[in-house]
């Protein structure tokens, strides 16, 4: 959907929040962040830190073991 479908929906969840005194789901400024785009370059990290990326599959298994020996999630996923 364009934007300008969202952004009264944002405004409202907004007036709802003072009311409610419940952060919103999305505030103007995440929205205007999630409409504009953030594009970022890791090359550096890479280069003077050394840093490796996990591979998201990877990542996201690894992480939903840890939440499940945590207890945190209900079912526990088995890491290979």
């Amino acid at each position: 959907m364009p934007t300008p479908v969202f952004l009264p929906i944002v405004w409202g969840g907004e007036a709802a929040s003072y009311f409610t005194q419940r952060p919103p789901l999305v505030s103007r400024e995440e929205f205007r962040t999630l409409t504009h785009g953030v594009r970022t370059d890791g090359s550096k990290a890479v280069g003077e830190l050394g840093l490796q990326y996990t591979p998201l599959e990877e990542g996201l298994t690894k992480a939903l073991a840890w939440y499940g020996e945590q207890g945190l999630i209900a079912h526990q996923i088995k890491t290979n």
